[in-house]
Protein backbone atom coordinates (compact mmCIF):
# COMPACT_ATOMS: atom_id res chain seq x y z
CA UNK A 1 0.00 0.00 0.00
CA UNK A 2 1.31 3.45 -0.92
CA UNK A 3 2.04 5.87 1.91
CA UNK A 4 2.58 9.57 2.10
CA UNK A 5 6.30 10.41 2.24
CA UNK A 6 7.13 12.88 5.02
CA UNK A 7 3.59 14.30 4.74
CA UNK A 8 4.59 15.86 1.39
CA UNK A 9 1.44 14.55 -0.28
CA UNK A 10 -0.86 16.24 2.24
CA UNK A 11 0.02 19.70 0.94
CA UNK A 12 0.43 18.70 -2.69
CA UNK A 13 -3.24 19.06 -3.62
CA UNK A 14 -3.36 22.58 -2.20
CA UNK A 15 -0.12 23.49 -3.96
CA UNK A 16 -1.38 22.12 -7.30
CA UNK A 17 -4.66 24.03 -6.91
CA UNK A 18 -2.73 27.26 -6.35
CA UNK A 19 -0.38 26.66 -9.29
CA UNK A 20 -3.04 25.58 -11.76
CA UNK A 21 -5.47 28.32 -10.68
CA UNK A 22 -2.79 30.97 -11.21
CA UNK A 23 -2.00 29.56 -14.66
CA UNK A 24 -5.73 29.56 -15.50
CA UNK A 25 -6.01 33.20 -14.40
CA UNK A 26 -2.97 34.24 -16.44
CA UNK A 27 -4.15 32.32 -19.50
CA UNK A 28 -7.61 33.88 -19.40
CA UNK A 29 -6.18 37.37 -18.90
CA UNK A 30 -3.79 36.92 -21.82
CA UNK A 31 -6.48 35.55 -24.11
CA UNK A 32 -8.84 38.36 -23.12
CA UNK A 33 -6.49 40.70 -24.96
CA UNK A 34 -7.68 38.98 -28.16
CA UNK A 35 -11.33 38.32 -27.34
CA UNK A 36 -13.75 37.45 -24.55
CA UNK A 37 -14.63 34.22 -26.35
CA UNK A 38 -11.02 33.06 -26.37
CA UNK A 39 -10.63 33.99 -22.69
CA UNK A 40 -13.75 31.99 -21.81
CA UNK A 41 -12.56 28.99 -23.82
CA UNK A 42 -9.11 29.14 -22.24
CA UNK A 43 -10.57 29.41 -18.76
CA UNK A 44 -12.78 26.39 -19.47
CA UNK A 45 -9.89 24.31 -20.74
CA UNK A 46 -7.66 25.22 -17.80
CA UNK A 47 -10.50 24.44 -15.40
CA UNK A 48 -10.23 20.80 -16.44
CA UNK A 49 -7.00 20.71 -14.44
CA UNK A 50 -8.35 22.64 -11.46
CA UNK A 51 -11.90 21.36 -10.90
CA UNK A 52 -11.01 17.72 -10.11
CA UNK A 53 -8.44 18.93 -7.58
CA UNK A 54 -11.02 21.17 -5.91
CA UNK A 55 -13.49 18.27 -5.82
CA UNK A 56 -10.95 16.01 -4.11
CA UNK A 57 -10.92 13.58 -7.04
CA UNK A 58 -7.90 11.58 -8.20
CA UNK A 59 -5.80 13.47 -10.75
CA UNK A 60 -2.95 12.53 -13.03
CA UNK A 61 0.11 14.72 -13.00
CA UNK A 62 3.61 14.58 -14.43
CA UNK A 63 6.66 14.50 -12.23
CA UNK A 64 7.76 17.94 -13.50
CA UNK A 65 4.64 19.41 -11.86
CA UNK A 66 5.85 18.50 -8.37
CA UNK A 67 7.20 21.33 -6.24
CA UNK A 68 10.93 21.65 -5.72
CA UNK A 69 12.06 19.45 -2.86
CA UNK A 70 9.17 16.97 -3.09
CA UNK A 71 10.48 13.48 -2.26
CA UNK A 72 9.22 12.11 -5.60
CA UNK A 73 10.60 14.98 -7.71
CA UNK A 74 13.58 12.91 -8.93
CA UNK A 75 13.41 10.72 -12.00
CA UNK A 76 12.17 11.44 -15.49
CA UNK A 77 10.22 14.71 -15.56
CA UNK A 78 7.52 13.18 -17.77
CA UNK A 79 6.77 10.19 -15.51
CA UNK A 80 3.02 9.87 -14.95
CA UNK A 81 1.82 10.00 -11.35
CA UNK A 82 -1.60 10.00 -9.74
CA UNK A 83 -2.64 12.00 -6.72
CA UNK A 84 -5.41 9.87 -5.28
CA UNK A 85 -8.58 11.01 -3.56
CA UNK A 86 -6.76 10.02 -0.37
CA UNK A 87 -4.05 12.59 -1.24
CA UNK A 88 -1.40 9.90 -1.65
CA UNK A 89 0.75 10.13 -4.78
CA UNK A 90 1.45 6.94 -6.72
CA UNK A 91 3.27 6.07 -9.92
CA UNK A 92 0.92 5.20 -12.78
Amino acid sequence: MARSILAADAELRTWLIEQRSEFRRLMAATLLEDSAELAEAGFGECSKGVDPLLAGEPVRIRRYELPDGHPMAGGSPTDALELGADDVIRPV
